[in-house]
């Protein structure tokens, strides 16, 4: 039997459709001598075409005894998430992985077809406008969910598959209130002449940048034509945030930069069903960190559903958690 590389991806992918099943009754399915004596070849040849489609990412690796090779595109449909590691101690640390970075997406994924539908369509639109994208700037108030939004918005254009390879990151500035080394961050992050590729930059909390930052910010925006490297064109996209009061106080260069100007509401303002939403998540993911389940009252879910959060989600998960910290430690 003349085996190829698709030969083994087959079976991978249909193994690790079948994932649950297998990990209950035999996980040594999942390695290279199982898949040897499944197609009838030498060991030798099936560990050489698994690390090989190891290295081209299309396998992640679990580094027990045996080693343990799973399709990364089956889990990530299955699971609903991006598997963005390569390598895991143990199965039970790649289900714990999945099962939280499932929890998580859902979290990322509440509002985007209710209240926050426009807004998540407006950030696509004005990210995808050719020739590297429209200048938007978030406003919203603290614990509004900015940054989760823009996780979700990069998420999706990963699963548009538009551009060959795509990066995110985020540069809180809050973080450069007296570290003079902003713009060494921001040059690091910027990317120059790629239009096949797809590079976001968000940064947030822009009230904090001093004015020659701010200005140094405006400028790039403004022609996409990088002083360090001026024979060179920027290809990132770049996505700034702040709160509703430093906008209206904002200096009139940085309305000048913006092109696209969009309200996140806050957690106060949102539907009772998408807090209702944001609750139950949350309260998953508790139960998760503590192994333990949770039970609670209508009136406790109830409570928390028209109480008021000053912080939004902030104030929301402290609430949660100071709850189950203080279930747990009486039982």
């Amino acid at each position: 039997m003349n085996v190829t590389k698709n030969d083994i991806r087959k079976v991978i992918r249909d193994l690790t459709l079948n994932l649950t099943a297998q990990v209950e009754t035999d996980y040594t399915v999942f390695s290279a001598l199982s898949v040897s004596e499944i197609l009838f070849i030498s060991r030798s040849s099936a560990s050489q075409y698994l690390n090989e489609m190891y290295n081209d990412n299309e396998l992640i690796k679990v580094v027990s005894r045996p080693v343990l090779y799973l399709h990364r595109e089956v889990l990530e449909l299955t699971f609903g998430t991006k598997v963005d590691e390569t390598d895991f101690l143990s199965l039970k640390a790649l289900q714990k992985y999945l099962t939280n970075k499932k929890n998580m997406s859902l979290i990322t994924n509440i509002g985007q077809n209710g209240s926050l539908s426009s807004i998540f369509n407006e950030l696509l639109a004005c990210l995808n406008y050719p020739p590297y994208g429209l200048t938007p700037l978030l406003v919203g108030h603290i614990g509004s969910g900015r940054s989760r939004l823009m996780h979700a918005v990069y998420q999706r254009l990963i699963e548009l598959k538009a551009y060959k390879r795509y990066s995110f990151t985020n540069i809180n500035c809050m973080d450069y209130i007296s570290n003079p080394s902003f713009k060494d961050a921001l040059a690091k992050a910027i990317v120059y002449d790629q239009d096949k590729n797809f590079d976001l930059i968000y940064l947030s909390n822009i009230q904090y940048l001093k004015d020659d930052d701010l200005t140094y910010v405006i400028t790039l925006l403004s022609n996409h034509d990088v002083r360090i490297k001026p024979s060179h064109i920027m290809t990132s996209r770049i996505i700034m945030s702040t709160t509703p009061s430093h906008y209206a106080e904002a200096a009139p260069q940085v309305l000048y930069g913006i092109e696209a100007l969009i309200e996140v509401p806050s957690l106060n303002m949102r539907p009772k069903q998408e807090v209702l939403e944001f609750i139950v998540a949350y309260l998953i993911k508790q139960s998760i960190k503590l192994g333990k389940d949770i039970q609670v009252t209508s009136k406790y879910l109830s409570n928390l559903i028209n109480a008021d959060y000053e912080f939004g989600m902030y104030t929301l998960k402290n609430r949660i958690k100071v709850s189950c910290a203080k279930a747990s430690f009486s039982h």
